[in-house]
């Protein structure tokens, strides 16, 4: 046991590094688009292909990858990105250019680390703007971030900023310097602490909006509990509660332990009066049949950190088109929004109606013995044709359902969404659980992109 551990470490390591490795091939083409736009000037281009390179782990990259996209940082004010780029830089091959900028912005750069609320965004404010045109994109990207996010971590030039009704200098150095928005509390003596000055109040809301989807699955139903206890000398009375709207031959015999069964008026001539036992419940769903399904609702955001969350309700009406039945559920859920992706998860309410057969599977062989006489298993036409006898109703009760989707397309207000889903409701007597793929839209959530 005690060599088997460091064994299976290193070979989780060792996949582990595999599986996190880049891809020459997607490194090969992000560097070259990198080169391209380079020689354009395009450095919000440059910026995105050096974001597709981190996302994919390409670390390792070659020097002039680093300097072009140290140049596009530094176009778009991202000062810290511009140093930690120069520096990687550096570390493959030394430049005494490389240097002299990197020594630069030690010099006249300090590190600061903002910490504010997302929905309580506070202003950041300069006076006196200095003259470099590199510093003042420098501190204009960074009130960009503080509006989109509420905080910002990076560098500043060094000089007299105010956030809120807080005034910090930025000095150079490598430290960052702390400056919590809203969580310096007063001394005892001076009272209560007046709301901060140059906050603008987001509200409670962070997005809404109706959500509507279409698709289709596979639903299922496993069969009803029987009646009869296993030792055919009881009878279990509760309910059926699924499509149980009349007993199909009136009320529901007793067992009997001569004849397993008890004719309710005593008359065994009168088949139609003997009460099948399971002549309530309609039979197999089979968890194969398809379900055409229709989901409308409203979502409403809470958070304005990522992942963002909120709350979903939802209606959703589902059909099986090869059988007669319906299921209408409602849902209150929780909904989480992390980058494109979107999850739900939530307590449901359903109500399933429609018409069935009236045996279920178990029942076939015994058929004829429970609708004839059992003594000498007649095949009256009239026992025959109850075969073929359907029974309908209605049944209600809760359950669960969750989605797992993704907001592919951009509709203006609205995401196009694709999503898979799965529900399970319990009616008191049998489960009802499906899975299905929809199509819809949902609210737009507006982000910030540095």
């Amino acid at each position: 046991m005690s060599r088997a551990l460091p064994i299976a470490v290193t070979l989780l390591a060792l996949f582990g590094s595999e599986a996190l490795a880049c891809d020459p091939a997607e490194r090969l083409r992000l560097t070259d688009e990198i080169k391209s736009l380079t020689t354009k000037n395009a450095w919000p281009g440059v910026e995105r292909k050096y974001n597709e390179l981190e996302k994919a782990r390409c670390v390792d990259l070659e020097v002039g990858t680093y300097i072009a996209a140290a140049q596009a940082a530094q176009e778009l004010g991202k000062t810290f990105e511009m140093y930690e780029r120069l520096t990687a830089a550096q570390g493959k091959e030394q430049n005494e250019d490389v240097q002299a900028n990197i020594q630069g912005i030690l010099n006249n750069y300090g590190r600061v680390d903002i910490v504010g609320s997302a929905r309580r965004v506070a202003a950041l404010v300069r006076e006196a703007m200095p003259f470099p045109p590199d510093q003042v994109k420098s501190i204009k990207y960074a009130q960009e971030v503080m509006q989109g996010r509420g905080s910002f971590k990076g560098m500043l030039p060094v000089g007299d900023y105010k956030v809120a009704d807080i005034e910090f200098t930025v000095e150079a150095g490598q430290e960052f310097q702390q400056i919590l928005i809203g969580k310096v509390k007063p001394p005892k003596d001076s009272g209560e602490r007046p709301e901060p000055v140059g906050i603008t109040n987001r509200g409670l809301v962070n997005w809404s909006g109706p959500v509507f989807a279409v698709g289709g699955g596979l639903f299922g139903s496993r069969e009803p509990d029987q009646y009869y206890k296993e030792d055919n000398t009881s009878y279990d009375q509760s309910p059926a509660i699924d499509f149980n709207g009349n007993n199909a031959c009136g009320e529901l015999g007793l067992l009997d332990d001569s004849s397993r069964y008890r004719d309710p008026d005593g008359d065994p001539s009168t088949p139609d009066d003997y009460c099948l036992w399971t002549s309530r419940q309609p039979g197999t769903i089979p968890l194969s049949t398809p379900t055409i399904d229709i989901t409308a609702g409203y979502e409403i955001g809470l958070t304005f950190s990522q992942p963002e969350m909120g709350v979903l309700a939802l209606v959703n009406y589902r059909r099986t088109p090869t059988r007669k039945f319906n299921q209408i559920t409602v849902q209150a859920a929780g909904v989480v929004r992390p980058g494109i992706f979107r999850i739900t998860a939530g307590p449901t309410y359903g109500l399933v109606f429609g018409s069935s057969k009236s045996f279920a599977s178990w029942t076939d062989e015994g058929q004829k013995a429970l609708l004839c006489d059992s003594t000498s298993q007649t095949e009256d036409p009239s026992c025959l044709a109850r075969k073929d006898y359907t029974v309908s109703g209605i049944a209600g009760g809760g359950g669960l359902a969750g989605s797992f989707g993704a907001a592919l397309l951009d509709l203006g207000p609205f995401e196009g969404l694709i999503e898979a889903d799965a529900h399970w409701m319990h009616d008191g007597r049998r489960a009802y659980s499906g899975i299905g793929l929809r199509l819809g839209v949902v609210p737009k959530l507006e982000r910030f992109e540095d």
